[in-house]
């Protein structure tokens, strides 16, 4: 049972190595739209069901659950707001964001 928890953290511990950088990139790219059209992370996080803390981890790129679901909601907040324009030309480095077109 012991070893089994530890086989579980050490493959947590890499799979958050693996995709860090990437959740960084993104929760930059969210986090510099909303400062560019002014929205507050209390706006924010309130609009799409977070709290605050929750979104700025998701921003500085820190493993949060279900960031996918948190990552379509944000897009979508952004959509919602008249800004898809502006975040499918940031988000056009990422190949999983063609869904979004």
């Amino acid at each position: 049972m012991e070893d089994t928890i530890k086989e579980l953290e050490a493959r947590k511990e890499l799979f958050i190595k693996e995709n860090e950088q990437e959740w960084k990139e993104k929760g930059f790219l969210f986090k510099h739209s909303r400062e560019t059209f002014g929205y507050t992370k209390a706006y924010v996080s309130n609009q799409i069901g977070i709290s605050p803390g929750r979104l700025t981890k998701f921003e500085n790129g820190s493993p949060v659950s279900d960031s996918k679901l948190i990552e379509r909601c944000y897009f979508f907040f952004l959509k919602q707001q008249g800004m898809q324009d502006s975040m499918q030309n940031v988000l056009k480095t990422y190949k999983q964001y063609e869904l979004y077109k």
